[in-house]
């Protein structure tokens, strides 16, 4: 007689391949799905790269100068290819009356003028009026004309000048009546053959003999280089 092995033996072997079976599927799923996912993180996107835009800052403005300029200079805008010719280093062709012509630095109000033209001269026995006259050379091509005019701070209260700037027969500035410390810009243009007068009349009240000074500082011409 052959001994057959229990029923509930057989049943214990069978649970445990099952168990075995369904653990061993649930590992290859668990496995396919990490693979699928590595390969989907994986991959390019579709679409086309794109690099991340970069705005440049906007340039920064040009600080402006603000150097103040000289008076009787004209404006550096139309000075290029430009000379400046001083008054004081031409010389008139012409002079009038009884003023001394002086030369050199005065100070008129707040203003230092290196370069200048200046007559002196009390009330003159002819009428009192004293010029300085210069004819320009046309070759030279100057078109334009600058000075600052006044009486310099070294004179008395009292003293007055009447000054006058003329070209070509034509004022361009007059004051009748000026007193220490006043000043007047004159910027004007010309014809490079013009003829410029500078005159001055010591127009002071009982004067005497008390002499006033008119200053045409740092008057200079603007001509071709």
């Amino acid at each position: 007689m052959t001994d057959q092995p229990p029923v509930r033996s057989r049943g214990r072997v069978l649970t445990g391949l099952v168990v075995a079976v369904v653990a061993l599927a649930v590992t290859v799923v668990a496995l396919v799905v990490v693979v699928l996912s590595g390969r989907s993180g994986a991959e390019p996107s579709a679409g086309p790269s794109r690099s991340p835009s970069v705005t440049s800052p906007p340039l920064a403005a040009p600080m402006a100068s603000s150097s103040p300029s000289s008076p009787g200079a004209p404006s550096t805008s139309s000075d290029v290819g430009r000379v400046l010719r001083y008054l004081d280093e031409i010389g008139p062709s012409s002079t009038h009356g009884c003023a001394n012509l002086w030369q050199g630095p005065f100070v008129v109000g707040e203003h230092r003028l290196d370069r200048s033209v200046s007559l002196a001269a009390a009330p003159c026995a002819d009428g009192g009026v004293n010029w300085l006259e210069y004819t320009l050379d046309p070759t030279q091509g100057c078109t334009h004309f600058s000075a600052f005019v006044g009486v310099p701070n070294s004179q008395y209260d009292k003293l007055r000048a009447a000054l006058t700037v003329d070209v070509d027969g034509e004022t361009v500035m007059s004051e009748p009546s000026m007193a220490r410390a006043a000043g007047r810009q004159v910027d004007v243009t010309i014809r490079p053959d013009a003829t410029i007068r500078l005159s001055l009349e010591n127009t002071t009240p009982d004067a005497g003999l008390s002499p006033v000074t008119g200053v045409f500082g740092n008057a200079m011409l603007t001509c071709a280089a």
